[in-house]
């Protein structure tokens, strides 16, 4: 006698599947939401008087101590906000 085969129950999840098209669409949204806080952000910036030119220093800051580390990593330690000359091996939290 052959046993018959064993259904396994289907899961059901408590989200519903989502289609492609949803994935896009919110990933649509959260750009334009980003893209709003942003020109909201530059737009209230200016308005308060502060020179653009510093808002675009201030924007490449990061980017910028990132140039120290031509120097050396030591140096680029320093230059990219840690707190020691040892290098990245102690930051501002513990010593890694």
């Amino acid at each position: 006698m052959v046993d018959a085969p064993t259904r396994t129950p289907e899961v059901r999840s408590s989200e519903p599947l989502r289609s492609r098209d949803d994935h896009r669409l919110s990933r649509g949204l959260l750009h334009a939401e980003s893209l709003t806080v942003a020109a909201t952000a530059i737009v209230v910036y200016l308005h308060l008087g502060y020179p653009w030119w510093l808002l675009l220093v201030l924007a490449l800051a990061p980017d910028l101590s990132m140039l120290a580390y031509i120097a050396g990593p030591s140096v680029g330690a320093l230059g990219y906000g840690l707190k020691y000359p040892t290098g990245v091996r102690d930051t501002h939290l513990q010593r890694v």
